[in-house]
């Protein structure tokens, strides 16, 4: 029992119950959050969107002041998960080079090629950046060679097909 008067000093009270009662407040606590989870995400979801300017600013602003922690922080970070680091630096490289998710990379090469080999890079049309499939290493190699033109490719295969 707190030994101020909650009359006399309400804050000291507060305080006092709290250094008592610490483990029956946080489980309190605990519980009202599990309870009330979707009600404080739409709230924060909110207060996110009102403030984005302004958190944005102090943001930059604490980021300007604590660069070299900031950047500390980062590298500790990437030495802790270097698996994590690799899939966001694919997933960056999927988005940028062809506009695929991570999962659209990955679900597009994990199929074989066409000679049956296991597919390691995406083919695009270098003209419209539009996603073909996924090819093997050679395959790519070699329909760049033709220049990805198919009268090329035929007179190709007619030359094999003769030759052979």
């Amino acid at each position: 029992m707190p030994t101020v008067r909650y009359k006399d000093n309400p804050t000291e009270y507060k305080r006092q119950w709290f250094k008592e009662n610490r483990e029956k407040s946080l489980a309190y606590r605990r519980k009202w959050r599990a309870e009330n989870k979707l009600r404080l995400n739409e709230k924060q979801k909110k207060r996110r969107i009102e403030n984005k300017a302004q958190d944005a600013a102090l943001r930059r602003e604490w980021y300007t002041k604590n660069k070299s922690r900031a950047i500390a922080t980062v590298i500790r970070w990437q030495k802790k998960n270097p698996v994590k680091v690799k899939q966001y630096a694919l997933a960056a490289r999927a988005k940028a080079f062809y506009g695929l998710s991570l999962t659209e990379y990955t679900r597009l090469l994990s199929v074989h090629c066409f000679c049956g080999a296991k597919a390691t890079v995406i083919d695009h049309c270098h003209r419209t950046r539009k996603v073909r499939s996924a090819l093997c290493r050679e395959c790519n190699i070699g329909l760049g060679m033709f220049k990805e033109n198919v009268n090329t490719l035929e007179k190709a295969i007619r030359y094999l097909k003769d030759h052979s």
